[in-house]
């Protein structure tokens, strides 16, 4: 059986159509990643992993200047994800039951300030492992491997992280084939399309035989741009940003009305710029009833994502939330809150019930947002009065009581 080792760049990184093949692991295969990147925070590795039967050692993590397998992944014949390790003591284990033939997340942390390393399920800590005393992530590498005839299991898209914040944080990155973190750093990632994702560059050393490339079906997918709408008097401003960026080739903003179909507004290159925060001002149609707005991505391999839909209703908008003013009763100062849903001349009054001009508070432009006004009604009698805020588009008025 011919051992097959190639020099491997572990930084390439190659954009592909998503989840489009994953390592099938049969008997007497393997694949070692040595770890080679300055980790310069704590090491963070994942990866996608499907069993079809259980009772198999999966991945061994070994330290190369001792040749001591120092820790190790494996299910039991009752589909039980458990971690072990003969050299280091064991603090926390919470056996992890696997469903057969689904994808799960694995992920590893190193922590060496703490001196423990935590292993991960779907998000869920299930067991926790001291490090050595002298622990350097350059000196392990990490062995897939399958020594059981009866079983076969697939590995999705590795990733090493020198990460640097949270691990809650770099979670919500599992199922994208992007990583955009600004705390932490990717090492490498590698998304096993072909066998060149195994060969590529060469500078560092993958060993791998036996390996089968399987179609994937894993949950794994480019990340879709975030969108907000912003109204204005009869305009919405859409604004999105993020997404996959080195993947989008551009973005179509699509509305929908009411129960007609999904049209297309504008088309935008990308400008592979994740801090970009692009916009486009849609016009108002007040005959239409509700209107649904979203942000078609479509990457350069030709896969298309969409943003979350923004529904807006249409016609005669509130663009005012008034509270009631407090305290209320009042004597003989009390506060007046509202806020502004859009950008807006506003006007404040105050009037007695007569109708009769009392005192205007603000008369000018206002942002959206929340205000607060006071008012002293020290000159005036006890009595009911009425304040009033007013835009444009929109007017609410309501009682207020000054108990002297």
């Amino acid at each position: 059986m011919k051992e097959n080792i190639y020099k491997a760049d572990l930084s390439f990184y190659k954009v592909s159509a998503i989840s489009d093949q994953s390592l099938n692991f049969g008997f007497a295969s393997s694949v070692t990643l040595p770890v080679v990147q300055k980790v310069e925070n704590n090491l963070y590795a994942d990866f996608w992993l499907k069993i079809n039967n259980p009772g198999v050692e999966f991945l061994s993590i070994k330290n190369v200047k001792t040749h001591k397998i120092e820790y190790s992944l494996f299910t039991n014949q009752f589909q039980i994800l458990s971690a072990k390790s003969d050299y280091h003591e064991q603090t926390n284990l919470m056996p992890h039951f696997l469903s057969s033939e689904s994808w799960l997340h694995i992920s590893l942390l190193f922590l060496e300030q703490e001196g423990k390393v935590k292993f991960y399920c779907n998000g869920i800590n299930f067991s926790t492992i001291a490090l050595p005393i002298v622990f350097n992530p350059n000196d392990y590498q990490f062995e897939f491997g399958n020594k059981n005839n009866e079983s076969v299991f697939y590995i999705e898209q590795f990733r090493f992280v020198n990460l640097n914040e949270p691990v809650e944080n770099v979670f919500k990155f599992s199922n994208y084939k992007n990583f955009s973190s600004d705390s932490s750093d990717l090492l490498l990632q590698l998304n096993f399309d072909d066998a060149n994702s195994l060969t590529a560059g060469a500078e560092n050393l993958i060993t791998f035989e036996n390996i089968k490339f399987t179609k994937s079906n894993a949950p794994i997918f480019h990340e879709a741009p975030e969108l907000n709408l912003r109204v204005l008097n009869n305009f919405y401003e859409l604004e999105w940003s993020g997404g996959d960026v080195n993947s989008a080739s551009y973005y179509v903003i699509e509305s929908l009305e009411d129960q007609g179909d999904y049209i297309e507004l504008c088309r935008v290159s990308s400008e592979k710029n994740k801090y970009k925060i692009y916009s486009y001002l849609a016009e108002r149609n007040v005959n239409a009833g509700v209107v649904f707005y979203r942000v078609k991505q479509v990457n350069s391999d030709g896969t298309i994502v969409y943003s979350t839909l923004v529904k807006i209703g249409q016609g005669e908008i509130e663009d005012i939330i008034l509270g009631q003013n407090y305290p209320n009763p009042f004597n003989p100062n009390t506060k007046i809150e509202f806020e502004i849903l859009q950008d807006a001349e506003v006007e404040v009054i105050v009037y007695n019930l007569e109708g009769k001009e009392i005192e205007v508070l603000h008369h000018g432009f206002l942002s959206s947002g929340v205000y607060k006004f006071d008012f002293d009604g020290s000159e005036l009698p006890s009595g009911i009065y009425l304040y009033k805020v007013s835009t444009p588009q929109f007017t609410q008025t309501k009682k207020m009581i000054l108990a002297k």
